[in-house]
């Protein structure tokens, strides 16, 4: 089949949408090539693959499923925006931010106090230090837990030294009933994150990167299954930056691959079914919200810098600039800009005039 991915010209996404009306075997070979040629996509400029994320979204109703490839914002800016005309990139790019910022609002602030005995408790656990080292202990200590998934597989480090993986799920958020055995070497494992999500982890007992995963044909097939039996609605991978700050060893290479799920109220109850953990009782957030922090960093560390530069206008008569601005003010900020430069600038504005 014919694969279309938009271009992020407007908005920092990549986006391909495919049919769900295949049979399973297609459907997942087309699921692993949309992956694949998104990744190409991203690695087309180098820039682009600082942090990024892939997020696939199920519409059963529609009978689709979007690919999303979510770019740093400032990334997205330097590569496609910075050639443009200063003023035509700000107005995209702050149409963007104030798109995500009216759709989505700020999360409230986490209250630290928390009086229930099971998160106190797991805030507690701890792996076996000889275990998570070498990948293997037999010290019998009640102090220290040995989990039942550990990944033992050798990774690099950044000073060219090997060292075993130490990936684990904590047992009490392993979730056996939808797992595959721990032992398999081909097999999947699905776990509660440690905050209270509305989220499972999906993580391959094999050790690969989410690069590697994404591609899997294989994969894609248990997936699908999957989110027939539980419909979660978002599936989402993290790349670069915005997966390696999650890695147990910040001086290692590589990540234990693992996709994030996210649930509706209704899917989320159907999945507290069928999992039959209690701790889901308590996992009542919807999941954090990257876009809008992901915009904010746009105004923090180029918005405001381009709306600067543009009023110096090193390269653009002051006359033009106060013309342009006055016919489409950008925002307080940029208008309170406008005025402190016109007034310091008055003197010369009005020599210029004579």
């Amino acid at each position: 089949m014919s694969i279309c991915i938009s271009d992020a010209l407007n908005e920092p996404y990549f986006i391909c949408k495919v049919s769900l009306n295949q049979n399973p075997e297609t459907l997942a070979r087309t699921f692993s090539s949309v992956a694949t040629q998104l990744l190409e996509k991203v690695k087309s400029d180098k820039r682009l693959t600082e942090a990024y994320r892939m997020e696939v979204e199920f519409d059963n109703y529609e009978k689709v499923v979007e690919f999303r490839v979510s770019l740093k914002t400032t990334a997205w800016y330097d590569v496609f925006l910075q050639p443009m005309d200063r003023l035509e990139a700000i107005k995209i790019a702050k149409k963007y931010t104030e798109n995500v910022m009216q759709q989505f609002l700020p999360e409230p602030t986490p209250n630290k106090k928390n009086n229930n005995k099971e998160l106190e408790d797991f805030n507690a656990f701890d792996v076996c230090y000889t275990l998570k080292k070498t990948g293997n202990c037999n010290c019998n200590s009640k102090k220290w837990t040995h989990p039942k998934f550990l990944c033992k597989d050798s990774v690099e480090t950044k000073d060219a030294r090997k060292k075993i993986c130490a990936f684990y799920i904590p047992d009490k958020l392993l979730i056996e009933s939808l797992s595959n055995k721990v032992c398999d070497p081909d097999g999947y494992l699905f776990a509660l994150r440690r905050d209270l999500f509305r989220m499972f982890l999906l993580v391959p007992t094999k050790h690969m990167e989410n690069e590697d995963l994404v591609k899997l044909t294989d994969f894609w097939k248990f997936l699908l299954i999957k989110q027939q039996q539980l419909s979660f609605y978002l599936v989402a991978f993290n790349f670069g930056t915005w997966e390696s700050e999650l890695r147990n060893d910040p001086n290692v290479l590589e990540c234990h691959a693992h996709a994030n799920l996210y649930f509706n109220e209704d899917s989320w109850n159907n999945a507290k079914t069928v999992a039959n953990i209690p701790r889901m009782d308590i996992c009542n957030t919807p999941g954090p919200n990257y876009l809008r922090k992901n915009c904010e960093e746009l105004k923090v560390y180029r918005l405001n810098e381009a709306y600067c530069e543009y009023l110096n206008g090193e390269n653009t008569k002051k006359d033009d600039i106060i013309s342009k601005l006055c016919e489409d003010p950008m925002e307080e900020y940029f208008e309170k800009c406008l005025q402190e430069w016109s007034e310091e600038n008055s003197g010369e504005h009005a020599d210029s005039n004579n």
